[in-house]
């Protein structure tokens, strides 16, 4: 068996682009944004992943790992270009999934960013809501569940009044 030579593969590196963003996403439901369920949620992650991958919020002398997160971004406003990997979590939780048109736009938002993103970024749904479960099938990859984040599970009342 004679030894294959792999060629090498080269990563384009744009410099103007930072390497990574993430964004925590959501749907709106209402026209008002500081009342919307959905952002609530979507803030709630995004703040932690702030604290987790850009710096703590609390001390702002601390340092981390400097890495770009979006907090609560409406899914119009997602910028797929905005680096050169960019990963979304679109948090679905009950409000986005009681109204229809809002639930079929999710769905099809979702399918279609990960078609566009392919390997230079992911879409993770966060499912908040046990009634996104059914739906599951229909998302790309695999949907994060929300045992993973317990308190982002609460009825929206709960965080509404957080």
């Amino acid at each position: 068996m004679e030894d294959e030579c792999i060629e090498p593969q080269t990563l384009e590196i744009t410099p103007d682009l930072p390497t990574l963003v993430v964004q925590t996403v959501y749907f709106k439901t209402t026209d008002r944004p500081e009342t919307d369920p959905e952002r609530r949620g979507a803030a709630r992650l995004g703040h932690r992943l702030y604290d987790l991958l850009t710096r703590p919020s609390e001390g702002p002398w601390r340092q981390g790992p400097g890495i770009t997160v979006r907090v609560a971004t409406e899914s119009e406003y997602v910028q797929l270009d905005e680096a050169q990997h960019v990963v979304l979590v679109p948090v679905l939780g009950e409000a986005a999934f009681a109204d229809p048109t809002v639930r079929k736009r999710a769905v099809e938002r979702v399918r279609e960013w990960n078609e566009q993103l392919d390997r230079s970024g992911a879409v993770l749904p966060l499912l908040i809501n046990d009634a996104w479960h059914d739906l599951r099938h229909d998302l790309p990859r695999q949907s994060v569940r929300r045992e993973f984040l317990a308190d982002l599970a609460t009825p929206a009342a709960d965080v509404l009044a957080t």
